[in-house]
């Protein structure tokens, strides 16, 4: 891939427009405001390491091997593979599942010449996750394990639950939702939401149209009014404001007992409208 598609690459998956970009670009670095002369520069390959370098800031291109230094999402990935993971996972005997676990991060994952992204990593294996987490909860249950001792899967799901429920406050507002809202709605970095949006596109519950625009579908209405009813319940009675913690503290803390929850009434209805591949859609 030639530098000019490779940067274009990146802009898209960063979900910028041409405009976009030029005007950040433009505020931070003190860019031309053209996007003409941006598109010139990358037609030409004229671009210099420093333009590259900033470019990279803002789109936010970070190597995987950085945020293996950050101990909390190490700790989250030591607790997915080996506490939650492995106790369940089949020995394929070609291949030690522990040793594995080991090599990715101890080894590949901090290696610093593996120009890898976080961006790119969460994008291409959010697909499988009613696969990996699915699969592992499906295993709990099947060998009656007790279900209360899984944290971080719930936890990534959560996560994936909060987005779909920002789209959804926000679509009440603006029937079209873009990317740099949801951002600012979950305060988070516009590239940050990317992976996302990829994997709530690919589970059928938001689609994007042109220039980015983020639209909710009649599922991911289904799910985020369950969902939505849901929480305030559990903040009714569980109330923790006067515990101390901020009212984004106590949602957060909702949304991830919400989806703790058994599901079985929401699966049921999504399933009667949907079909039988609405379980593995959701």
């Amino acid at each position: 891939m030639t530098v000019r598609n490779e940067i274009k690459a990146q802009i898209v998956r960063a979900g910028y427009t041409m405009q976009e970009l030029v005007d950040r670009l433009h505020e931070e670095y003190g860019w031309s405001d053209s996007v003409s002369n941006l598109s010139a520069k990358l037609q030409r390959e004229s671009i210099r390491y420093k333009e590259v370098m900033q470019l990279a800031d803002v789109l936010g291109y970070d190597l995987i091997c950085a945020e293996m230094k950050d101990e909390d999402i190490v700790a989250l990935i030591k607790r997915l593979g080996y506490v939650e993971g492995l106790p369940v996972v089949v020995d394929p005997k070609i291949l030690n599942p522990k040793a594995f676990i080991d090599e990715v991060i101890e080894q590949r994952l901090p290696n610093p010449f593996m120009p890898d992204t976080p961006q790119r990593i969460a994008t291409d294996t959010s697909q499988k996750v009613g696969i990996r987490f699915g699969e592992t909860i499906k295993s709990y249950v099947a060998e009656g394990r007790d279900l209360n001792s899984l944290v971080s899967i719930p936890l990534a799901i959560a996560g994936w639950l909060r987005y779909l429920l920002a789209i959804h406050h926000l679509a009440q507002q603006n029937t079209e939702v873009s990317p740099l809202a949801l951002a600012q709605a979950m305060g988070v970095t516009k590239p940050s939401v990317t992976s996302i949006l990829t994997s709530l596109m690919k589970q059928g519950v938001i689609v994007r149209r042109r220039y980015g625009k983020i639209y909710i579908t009649d599922r991911g209405v289904l799910y985020a009014r369950y969902y939505d009813e849901l929480v305030e319940k559990i903040l009714q009675h569980f109330p923790l404001a006067g515990e101390g913690f901020t009212p984004e503290e106590c949602y957060s803390a909702a949304v991830a007992m919400a989806v703790s929850l058994p599901a079985r009434e929401i699966d049921e209805k999504c399933e009667s409208l949907y079909g039988e591949d609405c379980r593995e859609g959701s």
